[in-house]
Order: C-alpha cells, then structure tokens, then sequence
C-alpha cells in the first residue's frame, strides 16, 4: 500500500480490528458450548456408568447421586437406569457429531474471516486492485456497473476468489490470497500441519460422511488413517485445532499491523501474544 504511511492508525481499528476480534470471540464461544456438552456427557458417565473400583469416596458420592435420582422419578430405579444407559449410549454419537461439526465451523470462520479481510483492505484502499496479483483478473464492467456501491466491493472479491490459486488448497490457498495483496509471511509448522489436517477432515465430514479418503490419508499421514476408516473426533482434538485457527488468525493480524506501519511498540506486544500462541502449551482458554 503505498500511502500506508500517512494514513492514521485509527483507520486499522476501526475497518479491521472488529473483523478479527468478531471471529476470534464466535470461536471461543462455539469452543465454550462444545466444552460443556462434552462435560455433561463425561458427568453422566461419571455418575452411572464408569466403575470406580476401589475408590469408595466417589462411588459413594456416585451413590448419593443416584439415590437422588431414583427418588425423582419415584424410585424408578430400572427406568432411571435404563434412560441413562440410553443417554450415554446417544451422546457417544452426539459428541462425535458436535465435533465434526465444530472442525466444519472452524474452518468456515477461518476462510470467511480472509474474505472478510480482503473486502476490508479493497474499501480501504482501491490500490489494492492495482497489484500485479490482481491485474490478470477479467472484470464484466456491464455486470459490476449494473450494481449498487455496496455490492460493487463483494462481487470484486468473489472473483479474486475464483480466479486466483485455483492450484492450491486448505492453508496454502489462505496463504496465497493473503499473499495477494501483500500479506504473505511465515507461519509455525505444527500449527500449519494442524489447520491441514483440519480442512482435510472437513472435507471428509462434509462430502465423504466422515470416511478417510485417499486424498486425506495422502495429505495427513501421520495420523495414520487407512483409507475407508471411519474419522473420530474428540475435546482434545478440537482444542488443538483451534488453538492452531485462533495462532493463524493472530498471525494474520500481526502481518496486518506490519503492513500498514503500526508501531514498534505495539507490533512487539503482538509478537509476544503470538508466540505464547504458538509455544507448545495448554489451549489459551486454560492459561
């Protein structure tokens, strides 16, 4: 941007900070309702099913908690048991479904927040349309003057979409549009691998019913899938998978920030905030 200089800094937070701070909080709250699912399932487990051995303090505390139960429901002692049994059984199949769905979300946010961007930096400044990236790209001048100024910047980004890195995918084809208009930078190779593994996943939950296919085990073979097995998805995987969206959102705002000139000062609380996102420590929801 060649006037990044001169324009004021307020102009970073108001058109771009909500889109990253909007996305990053929808994140941390699907998080959040994923989570407590995930705890209610392992609560009912914990008071009906799980055998505690010769732990007699939590299978008296178990106990108690039954008996409560069976008093409820006027002591209904085989129906009680027979309606958790069944709920435990449901919310195994529950769960695996609230998390294919919750690698879906992450990855829809992730490509919806790019776009977002990209929109934001187009109304920001047009010279972004003047990049080399972007001048190979046809513009139907009847079509885009028949639309309202509103629309006008929307359907410029729907074809930098379809018209660019059409030979690449998941994190690299992100990468490519950010490099577009000059957001390109390096990024942690274990949160890389993580957000492949991620769309790859989707990509198997959505079009495939949850079955590892060839392209999967090809691009995610450490995992070791074998082909026509069945994908399992659970709290500790969606935790690590976010916190690797959540490292590349931050990173994205990082190259933000560098590219319209914040200053040192700032540029350095960022560069701390995303190398504790980055280090090999618990989910930042638990710190």
């Amino acid at each position: 941007m060649s006037n990044k200089k001169d324009l004021p800094l307020e102009n970073l937070s108001d058109k771009f900070r909500d889109i990253f701070v909007s996305t990053t909080a929808q994140i941390r709250e699907f998080g959040d309702s994923l989570y407590l699912a995930d705890f209610s399932h392992m609560l009912t487990k914990l008071i009906y099913v799980v055998d505690f051995g010769d732990d007699a303090e939590k299978e008296l505390a178990a106990k108690q908690i039954r008996d409560i139960t069976y008093e409820t429901f006027d002591n209904k002692k085989e129906y009680v048991d027979e309606m958790v049994g069944r709920i435990a059984e449901k919310q195994e199949k529950y769960m695996q479904n609230l998390f294919a769905q919750g690698l879906v979300f992450l990855w829809a946010r992730l490509e919806f927040l790019v776009k977002q961007l990209i929109t934001a930096l187009i109304n920001f400044d047009k010279e972004f349309l003047a990049r080399d990236s972007l001048k190979s790209i046809k513009i139907p001048m009847a079509k885009y003057f028949g639309l309202s100024d509103d629309e006008k910047t929307g359907f410029l980004v729907d074809l930098i979409f379809d018209n660019i890195c059409d030979n690449k995918y998941g994190i690299y084809k992100l990468d490519c549009y950010l490099d577009a208009v000059g957001l390109s930078g390096s990024f942690n190779e274990r949160h890389k691998r993580n957000i492949i593994a991620l769309h790859q996943i989707r990509n198997c939950i959505v079009h495939n019913d949850s079955i590892a296919d060839s392209r999967f085990c090809e691009n995610c073979s450490w995992m070791n899938y074998q082909v026509g097995d069945k994908l399992t998805v659970n709290d500790e995987d969606f935790r690590s998978y976010e916190k690797s969206v959540l490292a590349y959102i931050h990173e994205i705002f990082y190259r933000l920030n560098q590219s319209m000139g914040a200053p040192d000062q700032y540029m350095q609380l960022l560069r701390r905030r995303l190398d504790e996102l980055m280090a090999d420590k618990e989910s930042p929801r638990d710190e």
